[in-house]
């Protein structure tokens, strides 16, 4: 028994994760590399190996001949005689093939196959094994970087992070564990290559998949996802179970918002931020019970919203805008036709039958085309709507401006600012990051398209009030002129400032601004 040899098999083959029938088969082959290189040619040799003992036999099958012209393929009948009696000329005879008599250079390249062979199997072990956890995550250890790029050690192998792989600010120390996408395994001559990826949205799937049980035992379903790395995802879900809810078992109840922060943007750790909306809608009746607004106010802007007049909230993060939009649509008209649009679906339009809801849609995992606000205002005109309600006003300012300037009167929208005056200047910023224009014609859109501008804020009670309300009262000297109706004092509250100066709205509605004033008390 070839106790040696069968040892050396068997470390091979736990190390190497390579069969013993595939390390055999690399020692029969370097056997009759060897044969050819001590004698020429090796067509008549045979290699027998044991499996179970490691023992082998080299054999040459040789033709017994008279006289002996190639000693290589023949065997003279006196030697052959000499093996057994019964041998005659045109027999085969199997002669067998001492290893120890190979020259230096045959067992050399003996040598030199087994380890290619051996070489060649590793590689096609670690393609398998890695090919078949291809759109998988995994966690690997960083290593270093390549450039920008960044090498990561999978265990077995070293993969790379390209930087268009990379969420952006992201950076990496060596030795951390980091959990990464495997994008594609190539097959090289020099083992398997691997690319990774933190970007891709398969990476938000997989981990949905291993941390949400809903998802992970076909509860519920993800149909897509669409990913901004590092800023925001989208996922559509659908759930198998009527009595489960698809997004409350991913995200929590529905309308929540969901932020994440980490290292090493976040110092201190992972920090989630989770901001949850009430069950229930909130009315004017909540808001006047909260004080946010004043029964006063209230009556002066109702029938402003029932003529028609476009109004723009604007406020600071936090401040409620959507929640002042979603209270004051619910005085709109119950016959008309509104079309909302958002970026995230958080609009509660309440008890209008015509209503017809549109999202925008980031390119997703199945390489579909992204749509976005501009896409949906565009198509929202096609559509003919009495009024288009706009989530929230950022980069698409100036589809905004063109629809309410093409008689989609009574718009309603929200925008980030810190006052009336400051409303303005974002619009016309966020235009102008778009748009090549004049700064004066930017102006007159903003004047001719909005009527009233109405700022929200907290203030240091962490309560949240209407604190301006403004009209817009058309340009002098290139420069928007605001009118403000009421204004906030820290003493009095709202406090009434001027009239309305533009009523054609009021009058078309048939609604005198006269009336108005006697029920409002101004």
């Amino acid at each position: 028994m070839n106790t040696e040899l069968k040892t050396a098999l068997e470390i091979l083959e736990k190390e190497k994760d390579i069969s013993k029938e595939t390390l055999l088969e690399a020692i029969e082959n370097s056997l009759l590399t060897a044969c050819k290189n001590h004698f020429g040619k090796a067509d008549n040799v045979k290699v027998t190996i044991n499996p179970e003992t490691g023992d082998f036999t080299v054999m040459a099958a040789k033709t017994v001949v008279e006289e002996v012209e190639d000693p290589v393929t023949e065997i003279s009948l006196v030697d052959a005689k000499m093996k057994n009696s019964k041998y005659d000329i045109g027999d085969i005879v199997n002669v067998e093939i001492k290893s120890k008599e190979f020259g230096r250079i045959a067992t050399q390249n003996a040598k030199n196959v087994i380890l290619q062979k051996i070489r060649e199997e590793e590689r096609k072990v670690l393609y398998n094994e890695y090919y078949s956890k291809e759109r998988e995550v995994v966690t690997g250890i960083v290593q270093r970087y390549l450039g920008r790029n960044v090498s990561i050690n999978l265990g077995k192998v070293d993969a790379i992070l390209n930087e268009s792989e990379q969420v952006k600010g992201e950076t990496f120390q060596p030795t951390e564990r980091v959990k990464v996408y495997i994008l594609e395994v190539k097959d090289t001559p020099k083992g398997p290559r691997i690319l990774l990826s933190r970007t891709h949205p398969g990476l938000v799937k997989r981990l949905f998949e291993s941390e949400v049980a809903e998802v992970k035992d076909g509860t519920v379903e993800i149909k897509s996802i669409a990913r901004e790395a590092g800023s925001r995802t989208k996922i559509a879900v659908w759930s198998n179970d009527p009595d489960v809810d698809a997004v409350g078992a991913c995200v929590g109840m529905n309308g929540a918002r969901v932020n994440a922060v980490i290292p090493p943007v976040s110092v201190d750790g992972p920090i989630l931020t989770i901001r949850q909306f009430p069950k229930e809608a909130i009315t004017m009746k909540t808001l006047l019970e909260k004080q946010s607004i004043t029964k006063q106010v209230l009556s002066f802007l109702l029938p402003l919203v029932k003529a028609r007049y476009t109004i723009l909230i604007g406020g600071g993060t936090g401040a409620g805008k959507t929640t002042f939009l979603n209270a004051l649509s619910a005085y709109i008209p119950k016959d008309e036709r509104i079309i909302t649009i958002e970026d995230n679906a958080e609009l509660q339009i309440q008890g209008i039958p015509n209503l017809v809801r549109l999202e925008c849609r980031m390119a997703n995992i199945e390489d579909s085309q992204e749509i976005t606000t501009a896409d949906l205002l565009k198509t929202a005109l096609r559509m003919r709507p009495d009024r288009i309600i706009v989530g929230e006003v950022r980069s698409e300012a100036s589809e905004l401006l063109q629809a309410v300037n093409v008689g989609s009167e009574g718009s309603l929208s929200t925008i980030h600012a810190n006052s009336c005056a400051d409303m303005v200047s974002r619009l016309e910023t966020l235009v102008l990051i778009h748009l090549n224009m004049p700064i004066t014609a930017i102006r007159r859109q903003i004047v001719s398209g909005f009527d009233l501008f109405i700022h929200l804020g907290r203030l240091r009670d962490k309560s949240r009030k209407v604190l301006e309300i403004s009209e817009l009262d058309g340009l002098k000297n290139g420069e928007v002129q605001l009118n403000p109706i009421f204004c906030y004092e820290e003493e009095q509250g709202l406090v009434f400032k001027n009239h309305l100066k533009h009523t054609e709205k009021l009058e078309r509605a048939g609604i005198s601004y006269e009336t108005l004033l006697c029920e409002t008390s101004l």
